[in-house]
């Protein structure tokens, strides 16, 4: 069965040399988050846990039907993920507030949007209430990591932002008062000892397409772009654990390709600029604006050798495993690179080790 035998490949020199054979597998479980089909761990999971060592896990609103149903889900995620694989699950859920989140009333505790805590005569104590509410219900019932809260900018300037969905998941439409609601917000989650992601850097409030259906553009210069990617230099200061990009093209920072193929914006922005030290995470993989134009396995490999820590494949399993298989591959051939891999899942052990000290 898969084991973390990372320690082993990190001798001064041999960094990028492949994985003893077999170990290629048990690495490339490390870096990919699984949605489940439905409410209770069913066979392909269990069998993708045994052979990949896969442990980390989204939940939506499928995967939940009571607090009771929900915590068992996660008690036996974690139970076999250790007996089979040696490891400590990652759960993770979407739960920002409003429209977005997973858990809903009555049985679980209501949550406001974004939009909503902006609105009030004190945004940061709202915030702060928001986190904490958020935490304490995704601890109670097992859940490690809140993909929250997003600190894109409600901006004028989009036709996908104003006035829709994404507005009502914004603070603001601006960068200094969302860097200061958003780090409010991280700082309370985390102190309940669940991780934040800030999402979706550098910012996609300028967006003018859905990036679940197609593959946007952003047109604005760098100076542009790193000046509204203020809220996620913030979180980094305030600590945040892990970030999120998106599935966006940024015309000012690198016209090649999206944010999740960028190594511009992954190492050369956010880590070297900003001095993020986190998990770094794809959006989900099964989005249009990659599955629409790239094969899925490709897709996740280039993410990884940019820079991403853990690719998200949200829903269908024939792709899972196309993408476990694929990754697996590119580390045995050396596509991945050996130091490239332990350093994502290093990044990985660190953000669990965090939270269960």
């Amino acid at each position: 069965m898969p084991q973390d035998n990372f320690q082993e490949y990190e001798s001064p020199g041999c960094g990028d040399r492949k994985a003893p054979e077999g170990d290629e597998r048990a690495l490339a479980g490390r870096l990919v988050m699984a949605g489940l089909s439905g409410p209770e761990l069913d066979g392909t999971i269990s069998r993708l846990i045994r052979e990949y060592g896969l442990s980390a896990f989204i939940l939506f609103r499928r995967n939940i039907s009571s607090r009771q149903q929900v915590e068992g889900l996660c008690s036996r995620l974690r139970a076999v993920c250790t007996d089979s694989a040696g490891r400590e699950a990652l759960i993770a859920v979407d739960q920002e507030g409003g429209r977005v989140r997973r858990l809903l009333p009555p049985e679980f505790p209501d949550i406001p949007s974004n939009e909503q805590v902006g609105r009030q005569d004190s945004p940061i104590d709202a915030a702060r209430q928001q986190a904490e509410s958020a935490g304490r219900l995704l601890r109670g019932i097992g859940i490690d990591v809140n993909f929250a809260p997003v600190l894109d900018l409600a901006l004028e300037a989009s036709s996908y932002a104003a006035g829709g969905v994404l507005s009502q998941r914004c603070y603001s439409s601006s960068p200094h008062e969302a860097a200061r609601i958003g780090a409010a917000y991280i700082e309370a989650l985390q102190q309940e000892g669940v991780a934040a992601v800030a999402k979706h850097f550098p910012g996609i409030g300028r967006v003018q397409a859905d990036p679940h259906e197609d593959r946007p553009v952003v047109l604005a210069d760098e100076d542009t772009i790193v000046q509204e990617a203020l809220p996620f230099r913030a979180a980094v200061e305030a600590g945040v654990l892990g970030m999120m990009t998106s599935h966006v093209v940024y015309q000012g920072l690198d016209p090649a390709g999206p944010a999740t193929y960028s190594k511009i914006i992954a190492q050369g922005l956010l880590r070297d600029r900003f001095g993020f030290s986190g998990v770094l995470f794809s959006d989900d993989m099964e989005m249009g604006g990659i599955v629409g134009r790239d094969a899925i396995g490709d897709a996740c490999i280039r993410a990884i050798g940019c820079g991403h820590d853990m690719v998200l494949v949200c829903s269908r399993y024939d792709l899972l495993e196309e993408v476990l298989s694929a990754v697996s591959n590119a580390i045995s051939a050396g596509i991945l690179p050996m130091s490239r891999v332990l350093e994502a899942a290093g990044r990985i052990n660190g953000l669990i080790s965090s939270l269960r000290p």
